[in-house]
């Protein structure tokens, strides 16, 4: 059994100038023009034919673009454009998928950018949402942001910024973990720098840099570190390098300032009805070697214009009248102060 004809609509061709243009369109009309369908033809037991849409090849030169829009209105709300894959009622759904031209070997390949119009005026410009689908039963899909690998090169950078404002407030940028209503965690936010898998002659893994924005003439933006509350207990905070041969170091210091340096509070929270959190500072354990020590030292000063720092050790004030008395070493202090072991 044969195929049906074909049908060709082809414009003038042309010996030393372009060839003819081809309109497909409907006619304009004061109630409205009709709509244009272009599509191939259902089927029973066979693959649907494709529709495609290209334009011609140039040996010499540029080739053409393609273009899909949406006419504008004067006096009501402008056309959307919508691409949909198609479903299945027992296979995975169709898929869309949006990939630039391939350069020459010295060239890039072409850029992809996904932008809403600017606004006019006061009017607000649109919102840009990525997002897959919701599940009923089963796990939704992933979301990927990531650059191309790079086998001898630099591979590309993601960049996640906020837009600017030249008079008002500039934007935020959230990154957050999803909510969970049932019994199960809610989401995680994980920031992790790559990792190197060169055993031999590798360089170190990736840097992770969290830092507040800087100001010329006020103050610089604060950086917070804060766990999730909770009517029970909040969670916990933890600062640590990780285990190895030599683990790395865990340092906790200000910045140096030409008038003065920013003070170094550590500090347990209060407590209304119970015993508020201890402070320890201890160093770690060896098993065969020396174990490390704990240093406290008051600043130094220079002989010429300041004096050293100073070190106090007290224990917590009672809410009683205020008594001094003299640190006995090798013994305790018992006052209204808490009890202080030298």
């Amino acid at each position: 059994m044969s195929t049906g004809g074909n049908v060709t609509v082809l414009s003038g061709a042309s010996a030393g100038a372009g060839s003819g243009e081809l309109f497909l369109e409907s006619a304009a009309s004061a109630g409205g023009s009709g709509n244009v369908y272009l599509q191939s033809g259902n089927t029973q037991r066979s693959p649907s034919g494709n529709v495609v849409l290209a334009t011609g090849s140039s040996s010499q030169s540029s080739t053409g673009s393609l273009s899909l829009s949406v006419g504008s209105s004067l006096s009501d709300q402008g056309g959307g454009i919508r691409l949909s894959a198609g479903n299945s009622m027992v296979g995975v759904g169709g898929s869309i998928e949006a990939t630039t031209g391939q350069g020459a070997s010295d060239s890039a390949s072409g850029s992809l950018r996904l932008a809403t119009q600017p606004a006019y005026d006061l009017s607000t410009s649109g919102e840009a949402t990525l997002v897959t689908g919701t599940a009923s039963l089963g796990n939704t899909g992933r979301l990927q942001l990531r650059s191309g690998f790079s086998a001898d090169g630099v591979a590309g950078s993601i960049g996640i910024t906020g837009g600017g404002s030249s008079t008002g407030t500039a934007a935020s940028v959230l990154i957050d973990g999803g909510a969970s209503n049932a019994k199960q965690a809610a989401g995680s936010v994980n920031i992790q720098g790559g990792e190197n898998t060169q055993r031999l002659n590798g360089g170190p893994g990736g840097d992770v840099n969290i830092g507040a924005g800087a100001s010329p003439m006020s103050a610089g933006g604060s950086l917070a570190f804060r766990s999730g509350g909770s009517e029970v207990t909040s969670g916990n905070v933890l600062l640590t390098s990780t285990d190895s041969k030599a683990s790395g170091d865990v340092r906790l210091l200000t910045g140096s300032g030409l008038d003065s340096s920013g003070d170094l509070l550590v500090e347990t929270g209060n407590s209304s009805a119970g015993q508020s959190g201890n402070l320890s500072l201890r160093a770690g354990f060896s098993r065969a070697g020396t174990a490390g020590s704990v240093s406290i030292a008051g600043g130094l000063g220079d002989q010429t214009f300041g004096a050293g720092g100073s070190v106090s050790i007290l224990g917590g004030k009672f809410p009683l009248p205020f008594v001094i008395q003299q640190i006995n070493f090798g013994s305790h202090l018992l006052s209204y102060f808490g009890i202080v072991h030298i």
